[in-house]
């Protein structure tokens, strides 16, 4: 997803439960995915693990570099921080590789569904469905506005 921008580019590693994202925002927009998303993505060296307790990794160009917990800095990082000036600086590249990644997902999920829909004797896609759907309900009302008329 790319989102708004932002004054000072930063790296953002967040978790919540099961839940892992990476952040990227800069002054051309934000990137988020999830770790294993953002693996791919980057396929540069691996993004370093939080440690037990850590929630947040936060990367903020020339400003900070911590790991916190909910509640408390558990520690802080190099400043700067090389790897997170790396990803800022490839935030492009990111971004249409996400982009390319999520049509590819799309475009293998309608096949998919085309596919099943295919050996169900279903119409594909939807919208052909709703179109004949259309028609009925305009054939019935016409029907109806005869039968008034009689």
């Amino acid at each position: 997803m790319i989102g708004p921008a932002v004054e000072i580019p930063e790296v953002h590693h967040h978790t919540e439960g099961d839940v892992s994202k990476i952040f990227v925002r800069t002054r051309r927009g934000t990137y988020v995915d999830t770790t294993a998303n953002f693996a791919d993505d980057w396929g540069g060296e691996a993004f370093p693990h939080l440690p037990e307790r850590a929630t947040d990794r936060v990367y903020r160009q020339g400003v900070v570099h911590c790991v916190q917990s909910a509640d408390n800095v558990i520690e802080g990082g190099p400043m700067p921080w090389p790897l997170g000036d790396r990803i800022i600086a490839a935030f492009d590249q990111l971004a249409k590789r996400q982009t390319s990644r999520q049509e590819a997902e799309a475009q293998a999920k309608q096949k998919t569904e085309a596919q099943l829909a295919a050996e169900m004797g279903i119409p594909w896609p939807p919208r052909d469905i709703l179109k004949e759907l259309d028609a009925l309900v305009k054939r019935v009302e016409a029907l109806e506005t005869a039968a008034q008329n009689k």
